[in-house]
């Protein structure tokens, strides 16, 4: 995890977000943006953006940001400290994330980081109510060209959703529903 704290630091996320962090009328537009292109096909399943909700993995905190009820937890110093003086409830590490004390476990472009995904579903498993859900966003990878040079996004898994649904039954989670999700950008 040492090496992911290393590349993802505050130059990391004012190259990648600069304009997203600097400008917080920006910031609010993209948050009810991805409040509402999340929840809005899941409240036929009940599951609704006011319910508690941890953000895993949050990045510069913008999915959860409009979600009343978030925590956001990210090994980065630098997004912690940021959306702690913009007065989010934020995560210092696993351990200060208190059990099964979640509706939700929100993962959003955050799983195809890990060293290994199977670990962190089954880890996320801990922070759920045990009638709680997890909502993993991931993204889909178009650039199929071979190449041997690292990306500076430092994606380490692509999936599609077959792979991710077994991956999620083996870890021991019942998908419930699947969507295509396109950012505000598409």
């Amino acid at each position: 995890m040492n090496e992911a704290i290393q590349h993802y630091d505050k130059k990391y996320f004012e190259e990648h977000y600069g304009a997203l962090i600097g400008d917080p009328e920006y910031y609010e537009l993209l948050a009810s943006f991805w409040a509402r292109a999340i929840f809005d096909p899941l409240a036929a399943h009940g599951v609704k953006a006011d319910q508690k909700i941890l953000d895993y993995g949050c990045g510069t905190g913008v999915v959860s940001a409009a979600m009343p009820n978030s925590t956001a937890f990210d090994v980065a110093p630098f997004v912690r400290e940021f959306l702690a003086a913009r007065g989010r409830s934020v995560a210092a590490d696993n351990s200060s994330i208190p059990k099964q004390a979640f509706d939700i476990l929100l993962c959003s472009h955050s799983l195809e980081h890990y060293e290994d995904p199977k670990s962190s579903l089954e880890l996320f498993k801990e922070f759920v109510k045990p009638s709680g859900y997890l909502i993993l966003v991931l993204p889909i990878d178009s650039d199929f060209a071979p190449t041997i040079a690292p990306d500076n996004n430092q994606h380490l898994y692509c999936w599609n959703f077959q792979s991710i649904t077994n991956l999620l039954i083996h870890c021991g989670w019942t998908p419930r529903a699947s969507h295509c999700l396109y950012g505000p950008f598409f």
